[in-house]
């Protein structure tokens, strides 16, 4: 097949899973060639290094506070329509390629891009997840409180922007031929958001990065995630604090992007709780591999992650997970078998588990192992490439 890319993804494991897919399509014989906006993170995980790239014009406009009180498309909905300029030139020149089907990858402003609507070419769009914000109670923008008139205004202009957004992603994700989704759970959502079917297309690991090394495990945690408040550091923090302090662990936080203010306030919560907390950010693969082989346990916090590639790269590299039950985690984590899953969001019931396994090497190798040989056995790239060159295919034969 002659498959055209397009994303605009930041850097992180959405444009690392992009990455890996293409790098699959490629090793089975299809061509590829990308598109993406400058907005894209384009030295992270490069695509330029495996195929053609075409970065095509997008401006980011500034916003002038006062456009919040404008309507439609001359507030906030010129940044929209900047982006739909931009999606339209690339179907122009992608239709003008005459490729077989067109991947779509996720946009960082938007989520689900417009560029559906404006390509004559069969396109499948890999939604990694819709904007949470629109849809997710801990994430939604929230007016000013009060009941004066101020708080009023400011919640009826969010409210129109909010219904806007979700009007747009709908009509944008209907565009689409297919939509595929990395859990079930992330299928539930998009059906529940928008009443839009998708099929799942579970992600990988790449077993050649992520694998067991000669480290020695130490009496370290790991979390792995960005500094911001829906990976929920605080209660891995307060989980941490909750045992005993003779038997406390170091908590190593791995992250690449960071909400300062967020990241002050918790290392002063650590700091009060008298957890070593030691936060390392854009480290290198390597040093990741490093850091999860010398660590006993992975402790995973996330809120509602749709499927989280934390837990199975730190089980590739032998590493059990203690994780909150919710979200894709609970397809990706089988208690008792590759790590812990604890059912709600207690940070003492989270600080016992986790010291239960520091306290229990045995059981920990055994739930590692099993991780390792779990990830080897499902949870490859290959098996991934293989339902997605398949589901592209049944797309081309309707």
């Amino acid at each position: 097949m002659k498959i055209a890319l397009w994303n605009n993804l930041p850097s992180g494991g959405g444009k690392r899973a992009l990455r890996a897919m293409a790098e699959g399509l490629i090793a089975r014989g299809h061509q590829l060639e990308s598109w993406c906006p400058p907005t894209a993170c384009l030295d992270f995980e490069p695509m330029a290094e495996l195929m053609s790239e075409h970065v095509v014009d997008y401006r980011r406009l500034r916003r002038r506070p006062l456009n919040r009180f404008l309507p439609g498309r001359r507030g906030f909905g010129r940044q929209y329509q900047e982006m739909e300029r931009h999606a339209q030139e690339c179907a122009r020149q992608i239709d003008a390629g005459q490729f077989d089907v067109c991947l779509i990858g996720n946009c960082q402003e938007f989520a689900v891009p417009p560029i559906g609507r404006y390509l004559r070419t069969p396109s499948v769009h890999y939604c990694q997840e819709l904007w949470r914000g629109l849809h997710e109670a801990l994430l939604h923008e929230e007016g000013t409180a009060g009941s004066g008139l101020q708080a009023k205004v400011v919640d009826l202009i969010l409210s129109y922007w909010q219904n806007w957004q979700r009007s747009c992603e709908r009509v944008d994700l209907a565009a689409f031929d297919l939509v595929l989704v990395n859990s079930c759970y992330s299928r539930e959502s998009l059906l529940r958001a928008h009443g839009r079917e998708s099929k799942v297309c579970y992600l990988g690991v790449d077993s050649t990065r992520f694998k067991v090394n000669d480290s020695i495990r130490s009496k370290t945690v790991i979390g792995l995630g960005a500094l911001q408040r829906h990976k929920d550091l605080r209660t891995a923090i307060l989980a941490v604090a909750s045992i005993p302090e003779q038997d406390r662990p170091t908590l190593i936080w791995v992250g690449n992007a960071a909400e300062e203010d967020y990241a002050t306030e918790i290392e002063e919560l650590a700091r009060n709780r008298d957890v070593n907390l030691v936060l390392r950010r854009r480290i290198t693969d390597e040093a990741l591999v490093s850091e999860l082989n010398g660590a006993a346990l992975m402790i995973y916090t996330s809120h509602l992650e749709p499927f989280g590639f934390a837990p199975l790269e730190a089980n590739a590299c032998s590493t059990p997970v203690v994780a909150i039950g919710e979200g894709g985690v609970r397809e990706t984590v089988r208690d008792d078998f590759n790590g812990v899953l604890v059912p709600d969001r207690d940070p003492i019931q989270l600080g016992a588990a986790v010291n239960d396994l520091l306290h229990d090497p045995r059981r920990a190798r055994r739930l590692g192992e099993n991780g390792r040989k779990w990830v080897a056995q499902f949870w490859t790239w290959e098996r991934c490439t293989e339902r997605l060159e398949q589901l592209l295919m049944d797309v081309l034969r309707r």
